[in-house]
């Protein structure tokens, strides 16, 4: 079942056949013809932070996780079922809620259970966060790990932000209505990986209200900024861009920041994006951002860690749903 690995057929094709093949009790054998793990498949463990109501972070998060192996992550559509990772408790032990600063610990925590029940090679781990509009800006990466020596953004692949809203909301709250559009630029940009992020990410300015991309631009399929300031008005940001379809995201994070903190990072935010999207390949903006999140945090200096790693990365496989949980696994 070679075939299906085929990139001369389209995604549908290659999952029709992987499913005909599985129907058969055919083995779906890697690309190079045995059945090891191929040099694409990557390790993630998804993370979803449900609001307990929605617009009020004051009532806390439900959190959920899963570890799975994935042989094909950009390509093909599957459905995933995985079993649960045990949920650490919150600083409340009578409570199944977790407060915002009970966040850095679970995610720690999920990290080290990915370590001692699975033994992937943490240096291969992606972590994947499902998280509401008003969490995006929260440094993940920088968050330390279970036994406090790292922060995952060190110690991991790769961290990278995903929507909650556009997976898990339905009907008139969610983005139902944009889920064509959001297969579709994903679609092509598997069609043209090797397009320049400079030409896909199309530049936005929130500060000075622009938050839409041309629809005329074909190359396009995300966009790069700096974020706003004013939580208000960021939040607004992030509803248009989820509302287009964008799938990719990068950004420099400065909310909260004074107007005056804000205009000192301008420039140093877009050389700091540079940085990462010069000469990168949009299928290799992970992992380009990956390289330089890395460096930047092995630096000795905090002051440093900080400054130069703000950058944050939405890649939102439309394709790659949060998995239907096995509780009985």
């Amino acid at each position: 079942m070679l075939l299906c690995h085929d990139k001369s057929l389209t995604m549908e094709q290659q999952n029709s056949l992987k499913e005909w093949g599985q129907e058969q009790g055919l083995s779906i054998e890697q690309k190079n013809g045995s059945s090891t793990q191929s040099e694409g498949q990557e390790t993630c463990l998804m993370v979803q932070v449900q609001p307990c109501a929605l617009n009020n972070p004051d009532k806390g998060y439900w959190l959920r996780a899963v570890l799975f192996f994935d042989e094909n992550p950009m390509d093909c559509e599957i459905k995933l079922d995985a079993p649960q990772f045990p949920i650490p408790h919150p600083s409340n032990p009578q409570s199944t809620v977790y407060k915002k600063d009970d966040l850095e610990t679970a995610l720690g925590q999920f990290i080290y259970n990915c370590g001692t029940q699975y033994q992937p090679a943490l240096r291969d781990l992606i972590v994947q966060l499902f998280v509401p509009i008003e969490l995006m800006s929260l440094p993940f990466e920088h968050w330390q790990s279970h036994r406090r020596t790292e922060c995952c953004g060190h110690r991991c692949k790769a961290v990278i932000v995903r929507s909650y809203e556009r997976q898990f909301l339905k009907g008139n709250l969610g983005y139902e209505g944009v889920k064509g559009d959001w297969k579709k630029y994903w679609k092509q940009l598997l069609n043209d990986r090797e397009a320049r992020c400079v030409k896909t990410l199309a530049r936005l300015d929130p500060v000075k209200g622009k938050t839409l991309i041309s629809s005329s631009n074909r190359e396009v399929v995300g966009c790069r900024f700096l974020e706003h300031h004013q939580a208000q008005q960021q939040k607004k940001c992030w509803e248009i861009i989820l509302d287009q379809g964008l799938p990719v995201a990068l950004w420099i994070r400065s909310l909260s920041m004074t107007e005056e903190s804000w205009q000192k990072m301008e420039t140093e935010g877009k050389k700091l994006m540079g940085a990462v999207t010069r000469n990168c390949a949009i299928a290799k903006l992970p992992e380009s951002l990956a390289k330089k999140r890395q460096t930047y945090l092995s630096n000795s200096s905090e002051c440093e860690r900080q400054k130069k790693a703000r950058c944050s990365l939405l890649w939102d496989n439309p394709f790659r749903s949060f998995p239907t949980i096995d509780y009985h696994s």
